[in-house]
C-alpha cells in the first residue's frame, strides 16, 4: 500500500534536498586543509600566497574547494616519487 500525501511528500522533499546536497561544492577551512595536508596552517598560507593552492577569502576566514585540495595532494605525491628532498610521512600518503 502507498503511504499517505503527507509521508509522500516529505519523503520527496527529503529526496529533493539530498540530490542538491550532492551537487553542491565541499569546502574546506585552513585548519582542515592543513590537517588533511599534514603540514601547518602557516604552511597553507604560504602555499596560499604562492598561488600553488587556490582559495577564496570571506567575512569567516579563507575557505578552499576540496577538489582543489585533493589535486594539490595528488601532484604533490607525484613530485614526492621522483624528489628526493621531498620527505613524506606514511600518514601522509593515504
Amino acid at each position: 500500500m502507498v503511504g499517505s500525501l503527507p509521508t509522500i511528500i516529505k519523503q520527496a522533499k527529503e529526496a529533493e534536498y539530498l540530490a542538491m546536497k550532492q551537487k553542491m561544492p565541499k569546502v574546506m577551512a585552513r585548519t582542515d586543509v592543513a590537517e588533511y595536508l599534514g603540514v601547518s596552517r602557516q604552511y597553507v598560507d604560504r602555499l596560499v600566497k604562492e598561488g600553488k593552492l587556490p582559495s577564496q577569502e570571506t567575512s569567516a576566514g579563507t575557505i578552499f574547494m576540496e577538489s582543489d585540495v585533493i589535486a594539490y595532494k595528488k601532484e604533490r605525491l607525484q613530485k614526492a616519487k621522483t624528489d628526493t628532498r621531498i620527505k613524506l610521512k606514511k600518514r601522509q600518503m593515504k
